[in-house]
Formats: C-alpha cells, sequence, structure tokens
C-alpha cells in the first residue's frame, strides 16, 4: 500500500509539496525520516524502521498534535512495552504526554490521567525488574532509563523472594541482578552510577557471596576487580568460597585473591565440608591442596571425612582415606557410615518400586 502511495504521489505532481512535509527527526522516533521512494521503501525491512515510519506517517497526514497521531505513539509504545522493549516505550509515552501539553492546560484532566499514566507505567516497569525470578533476564534498557533519568536511589533495598523460600529478604538492587542471566550487563550500569559492590542484604549477603552461588565467573571477576571484598560473610557466616564450591575453577580463583580456605559457618561447616556433601571431588582436591583441613569437626562433631560417608560419596571417601592417615576408628566409623547409606539407598528404591508395583 505505501509503494502504491509513493507511485500515485510521482504522478501526481499537485501532491508532492505536501507529502515533502517531513517533520523535523527527532529521538523518539530514532531520527528516522519518511522514505520518499519506492527503492527507499523496498530497503526498510527491519519491523523497527517500518514502525517508524507509521509513525511518520500518521504525524504528517494528522499533524504532530493531532489525537489520531498521539494516540497512534501511545499505542506503540504499548506494544514496546509488551515486548519488553521498556525503554522505548517509556520514551515514546514521555513523547506523546510532552504533545499534549503543548495543546492542554497542564490542569486538564485527560492531561493529568496522561501523566498518571506515565508514572504508573515507570513503577510498573520497575517493580517487574525487581520480582524477576532468577533464571530469568533483567531489562538493561529500563534499567538505563530510570539511572540516567529518574536518579533513583540505587542503594534502597526492596524485597526479594524466591518461591522457594519461606520468607523474602531485603536486598538492594545490585545483589538482585547477580541472578540474572544478564546480571552482569545490570551490575555494570549499577555500579558506574555509584552502586556500592559490598552492598549487604538483611541477611548480611553480599553481591559477590550471591555471585558465587550462581557461579558467575566473570560477574565475580568484575565484582572482585571493582572492590568486592572476598572475605565478607553472611550473618550466619556462609562464605564466597562455600557458595561457589560447585566450580573448581571459581574456587581457584577466590583462593588466589585470598580466600579463607578453613573459615567456618556458625554451624561449624568449612567450605571442604560443603565440597564433601555436594560430591565435589576436584573442588576437595584444590582445597586439601591449599591447607583444607580433613579433621575441622562441626557443632555436631562431623569431619568431612563423615560428611562424605554419611551420603554415600564413595569417591571422596577413598580420597581422603588415601591422602592422610585417620585414626583406625574414624576410618571403622566411616566404613560404617557408607554402608548404612547404601542399605538405606537400596531399602529406599525397594519400598519406591514396591508402591509402584502396588500402584498398578
Amino acid at each position: 500500500m505505501w509503494e502504491t502511495a509513493l507511485k500515485l504521489r510521482n504522478e501526481v505532481a499537485n501532491t508532492t509539496s505536501n507529502h515533502s512535509r517531513n517533520l523535523t527527526p527527532v529521538s523518539y522516533f530514532q531520527y528516522a525520516v519518511e522514505v520518499t521512494s519506492v527503492d527507499s521503501l523496498r530497503q526498510t525491512t527491519s519491523p523497527n524502521d517500518l514502525y517508524m515510519q507509521a509513525l511518520l506517517k500518521y504525524s504528517r497526514i494528522y499533524g504532530e498534535n493531532h489525537p489520531v497521531t498521539i494516540g497512534k505513539i501511545i499505542f506503540r509504545g504499548a506494544l514496546y512495552g509488551d515486548n519488553g522493549c521498556y525503554q522505548r516505550c517509556v520514551e515514546l509515552w514521555k513523547y506523546a504526554y510532552t504533545l499534549r501539553l503543548k495543546q492542554d492546560d497542564p490542569l486538564n484532566a485527560d492531561t493529568i490521567q496522561s501523566a498518571i499514566s506515565l508514572v504508573d507505567m515507570i513503577c510498573e516497569l520497575e517493580t517487574r525488574w525487581v520480582n524477576k525470578k532468577t533464571t530469568e533476564q533483567g531489562n538493561a534498557d529500563i534499567m538505563k532509563y530510570l539511572l540516567d533519568e529518574c536518579d533513583p536511589d540505587v542503594e534502597q533495598k526492596g524485597l526479594f523472594k524466591l518461591p522457594t523460600w519461606d520468607n523474602g529478604i531485603e536486598a538492594p538492587s545490585l545483589w538482585c541482578a547477580t541472578g540474572l542471566e544478564n546480571g552482569l550487563d545490570i551490575i555494570k550500569l549499577l555500579t558506574e552510577h555509584g552502586a556500592d559492590v559490598n552492598g549487604l542484604t538483611s541477611v548480611k549477603s553480599t553481591p559477590l557471596i550471591s555471585a558465587c552461588g550462581s557461579l558467575n565467573m566473570p560477574m565475580v571477576e568484575y565484582l572482585v576487580e571493582h572492590g568486592a571484598n572476598i572475605r565478607n560473610i553472611t550473618e550466619k557466616g556462609y562464605s564466597c568460597l562455600m557458595a561457589a564450591v560447585a566450580n573448581t575453577e571459581l574456587c581457584a580463583y577466590l583462593i588466589s585473591k585470598g580466600a579463607s580456605v578453613n573459615a567456618s559457618s556458625v554451624d561449624g561447616y568449612t567450605a571442604l565440608h560443603h565440597a564433601a556433601y555436594s560430591h565435589k571431588l576436584e573442588t576437595v582436591k584444590l582445597l586439601c591442596r591449599n591447607g583444607g583441613s580433613m579433621t575441622a569437626k562441626t557443632n555436631y562433631e562431623e569431619t568431612p571425612l563423615q560428611i562424605a560417608a554419611l551420603r554415600g560419596r564413595s569417591t571422596i571417601l577413598k580420597y581422603f582415606l588415601d591422602t592422610y592417615e585417620f585414626p583406625v576408628e574414624e576410618k571403622c566409623d566411616a566404613f560404617d557410615l557408607i554402608g548404612c547409606f547404601l542399605v538405606d539407598d537400596d531399602v529406599t528404591n525397594f519400598c519406591q518400586q514396591i508402591n509402584e508395583k502396588l500402584s498398578h
């Protein structure tokens, strides 16, 4: 249809002047200019470019202050918002509000409603970002807009809660970003605007501890390079190294930067206890090579050897026994514990099979 219109205009000279009345390019339309030739139109294939062409045509035909034009700008902004392009949404809605102010009294009911809608949209988008699950992707565009245009308190804490948690925690935005797929992009924006890389949650967790728990090496490196304290611990004594036991390379990096290998939590667990519990043999070897204590005991008098045996971690149990000379009684207890695990595991599987057969 647009091509047909262009061809007709080329044939009818007296309509050319009206069509050539292009508006001054504006940032809200990404400085686009309405195409005036068939060749240029055929080269305009990007959906976003076509959207801008449509808005330019509304502006030319109706005038930029016309209710139809303003309505179409709002409509296009809403579609951007629905598709996750939040910054473009806010930009277009802000432009529509500016146009409405040009023709209406600031205290006009419609103008006030437009302002309220714009503020509501910004608040809704911020809420959407805060409530993102850790497996989802954060919105760097809306975050950038909020930081650049709204001058927010980057240290303000909000409620963060996962579905598996009984209770939420109060956490700053930078900490919340550590669990996002593109969290590093968000973290860079926040640190550039002065966010504290050591900002604490209500349970004294830091962004670095959270990033270690997410096993995100690039994020951990960025935080450390920008002043994150590796030795900070949560209120329960949980450390970066404990959080990172599932990734041996990450643990090696933390140790090289000064992480304490034998630091223990309030219940007495060290990183070696956690690695044995999680069946991370390579991390166990790394910790032992760097002075990890195989005799350290939890508040329940459990050594890493006992933890490995109790959890049925036979390869780790063998490594401990081959590496360190334990008292005979401790060895016997370890063998007894792993035997108990095998019995319990077999009984559990046996009962499960019986129940499955009875249910058919």
